[in-house]
């Protein structure tokens, strides 16, 4: 199926490959001709040189997102180099599958047993979800059956490490505003004078509460030590929502000084 969006990028990205292979017949031809001086300057007589073929540049692409036709021929007529397709599909029909199946255990799974590392990001599913996710990594992971390089899950939540419960009120209500605009980035793209406009959303201030880290540090400590008992790798934790420049940084330290230290693996000793 042709890639709608591609037309206009893909033309930008090819004047680049262009360019560079432009130069780099320059540069190959420059290395000839120095070459045919010092041959000239030998006894031994030089070959003959011959008009230089013309430049082909292949692109690889996938089935899943082949470029629509025609749109090289621009190309090719500002700059005289060819552009051949090369298809593969096994890598797309994989794409195409992750994004059927976008974070879904399914789609979690199908990408695992390819050998690759998963980061997954439920922000409007439940906590079971999150679990069958989990375990659609570990089915793949396991027949992917790789030897030398562990296959790694990592998981994306907002994180605010609160003072109080008033502070995690209006840190989780700002989060809603901010994920009302998120959300039109990812769908119809509203904007209006310039900014981005929010999009009714859903899910309820009360359910992305409980999808958030946004709780005191002792809470954070217990609900961390559940996602690392699961089998998550990683947590990346962007906490940015709105709030004041020094009410982040005051976090920071909160979460520094009683979160952080909880989670320390210790040095291991070396021989």
């Amino acid at each position: 199926m042709p890639n709608k969006y591609g037309g206009a990028f893909m033309q930008c990205l090819l004047r680049c490959a262009a360019g560079a292979t432009l130069a780099l017949a320059a540069g190959c031809a420059s290395s000839a001709a120095s070459s045919s001086a010092i041959a000239a300057a030998s006894p031994v007589p030089a070959a003959t040189t011959t008009s230089a073929a013309p430049v082909t540049l292949t692109l690889l692409a996938y089935d899943s997102f082949t470029p629509s036709a025609g749109i090289f021929d621009a190309v090719t007529q500002e700059t005289g180099i060819e552009v051949q397709l090369a298809l593969g599909g096994d890598a797309g029909e994989l794409v195409t599958k992750a994004a059927l199946t976008a974070g879904t255990p399914e789609g979690v799974y199908q990408v695992a047993r390819k050998g690759y590392d998963v980061m997954t990001t439920p922000l409007a599913g439940s906590h079971e979800r999150l679990l069958q996710q989990v375990e659609g990594f570990k089915r793949g992971r396991a027949e992917a059956g790789l030897a030398g390089r562990p296959q790694r899950l990592s998981l994306q939540r907002g994180v605010f490490a609160t003072k109080d419960d008033a502070q995690a009120k209006r840190i989780v209500a700002l989060a809603h505003e901010y994920y009302k605009r998120f959300d039109n980035i990812k769908g119809p793209g509203v904007v209006k004078n310039g900014l981005i406009e929010p999009l009714p959303r859903q899910q309820t201030v009360e359910e992305l509460g409980r999808n958030l880290l946004v709780c005191s540090p002792a809470e954070l400590v217990d609900r961390l030590s559940e996602y690392a008992e699961l089998g998550i790798d990683e947590v990346l934790t962007p906490c940015g929502y709105g709030q004041p420049h020094g009410e982040t940084i005051e976090m920071m330290h909160r979460f520094a000084e009683e979160v952080m230290p909880h989670f320390r693996q210790p040095k291991r000793a070396i021989a």
